[in-house]
């Protein structure tokens, strides 16, 4: 058509007249600032503005992140990458969100620095994620070393509490819990509520998984304290779902369920995808121990298509189980 003519004409006359180089590269810095911009408020009150703001330029943030990368433009391309992982992470981008990393983290050039070390904990949480632990551990340790050289506490605090989630996925609880009061202690001491508010959510969950209701449930409960008055959706509907299986195990469906309730629509409002998939869960099974079968297995059905979408396939065989006790007890044996 006669835009695509006019496109190509213009860009064979930047070529011809050498400009393109300078547009790429000022196109390149006008989004790195734009990314840098969004991500300080990713985990709080004005996610969703600004998380709809790189979606809707995510294909410009991914063209600036090609040509910083082949370019060699080591430190600013992981610059770039950093400061997106979470979109990427709290959109529902995993698998998109991991490659981008880690082909960006193979590019020479980057320093041992705070945006190496935030793109390495990133590409750790998305790998973790997915399932694929050992990566995910290899990750944060090498960002745990760039966050000792440098002394940065809060590299230092957030490497070691990705790594007690990691240990917790294998089955080590005790590292588990070492590593997240070690995490636990230092986010106190320099007063980072949110990663304050993660450790406890995450050591409340190594007791969870120890059957220790009374230990995790007031551990969830300070979390959520901390999380409200923040203001991240995403991180508020985290702590509710883990309440929410409080509450189910101690047989409290109809709380369990309003719970979830709530984790499923402030994921939505977040536009998280991967949240509203296991909030879903929650919500279905609750709904299922209440006697609503049908219910859960259309809860369940719509998790099973959003995990699919994002790439999460172990969940995926997850849902699959819980979908077809519904189905069973909905009559629909087939």
């Amino acid at each position: 058509d006669l835009l695509q003519t006019i496109h190509e004409f213009a860009t064979e006359q930047l070529v011809a007249s050498s400009e393109l180089a300078q547009a790429q590269e000022n196109h390149a810095t006008w989004f790195l600032d734009l990314a840098i911009a969004a991500e300080p408020h990713l985990p709080g009150p004005s996610a969703v503005s600004w998380l709809d703001r790189l979606e809707s330029d995510h294909d410009n943030l991914r063209a600036a992140l090609d040509w910083l990368r082949n370019r060699g433009d080591g430190e600013r391309a992981v610059t770039l990458a950093a400061a997106l992982w979470r979109f990427w992470w709290l959109r529902g981008q995993v698998a998109e969100g991991r490659e981008q990393l880690e082909t960006t983290l193979a590019v020479k050039g980057s320093a041992a620095s705070a945006a190496r070390a935030a793109a390495l904990d990133g590409a750790g949480v998305l790998a973790e994620t997915q399932g694929d632990y050992g990566r995910a551990e290899a990750l944060h340790r090498e960002a745990l070393v760039i966050a000792r050289e440098r002394d940065d506490k809060m590299g230092i605090a957030r490497a070691l509490g990705n790594l007690g989630v990691v240990a917790f996925d294998r089955g080590d609880d005790d590292q588990a819990t070492t590593l997240l009061d070690e995490s636990l202690s230092l986010a106190r001491e320099i007063g980072d509520q949110l990663l304050v508010a993660t450790a406890l959510n995450d050591l409340a969950t190594v007791a969870f998984g120890r059957v220790d209701l009374d230990r995790a449930e007031p551990l969830y409960e300070e979390s959520l304290a901390i999380r409200r008055r923040v203001g991240s959706g995403s991180e508020i509907a985290r702590t509710l779902n883990n309440l929410g299986g409080v509450a189910f195990d101690r047989v409290q469906f109809a709380r369990a369920c309003q719970l979830f309730s709530e984790s499923v629509s402030l994921y939505r409002d977040a536009g998280d995808r991967w949240g509203v998939a296991g909030a879903l869960i929650g919500l279905a099974v609750a709904n299922h121990r209440l006697g609503d079968a049908p219910r859960a297995a259309a809860l369940l059905e719509e998790s099973q298509s959003l995990y699919n979408e994002v790439g999460d396939l172990r969940s995926v065989g997850l849902v699959a189980l819980n979908l077809a006790d519904a189905l069973r007890d909905s009559g629909d044996l087939t």
